[in-house]
């Protein structure tokens, strides 16, 4: 049975669930970026900057505000997406990292899981090769018999047209 999210309260779902895994696998990686500070933070102020100017960037003929509310309102707007990009970032990693330690600890497992899924698509394939062969000797004896003459086999109630 299928499940569909769909609508306001299915990407309500998605969205919670993206959260609690991106929180989830983020524990990993603001361990790193703990133990590494003194790397992490000055290369982590760099890529905000980086976001900031190039990613946040006005287009060419954009408004943009001069002064007053309009130009504090569009400073917080581009800072809070500022972070949120740098939180996307961060779980996009702290997620590969994830995945990258679960590959290399249980690499035997990855391999034996590899080697059953070969057995059973090769085992679906093999049926599939022996009946190829049979079906054109089969398929030229059920061409030849319908150039032969025997009486047509319809009957009062199928519909020809």
């Amino acid at each position: 049975m299928p499940i569909y999210l769909l609508g306001p309260i299915g990407r309500a779902i998605i969205l919670v669930l993206a959260i609690i895994g991106f929180i989830l696998a983020l524990g990993d990686v603001l361990d790193t970026y703990d133990a590494y500070w003194k790397f992490t933070v000055p290369l982590t102020v760099v890529y905000a900057g980086l976001i900031w100017r190039f990613a946040l960037a006005p287009a060419e003929g954009e408004f943009t505000p001069k002064g007053g509310w309009a130009l504090a309102f569009y400073l917080v707007l581009k800072l809070g997406m500022t972070m949120a990009l740098l939180l996307v970032t961060l779980g996009v990693i702290a997620l590969g990292y994830d995945i990258f330690l679960l590959v290399v600890h249980n690499w035997h497992y990855v391999v034996i899981a590899l080697a059953i899924i070969a057995l059973i698509v090769g085992w679906a394939v093999l049926p599939e090769r022996k009946n190829t062969r049979k079906r054109p000797a089969a398929a030229g004896h059920i061409a030849a018999s319908a150039f032969s003459e025997r009486p047509d086999r319809r009957g009062p109630d199928d519909l020809v047209s």
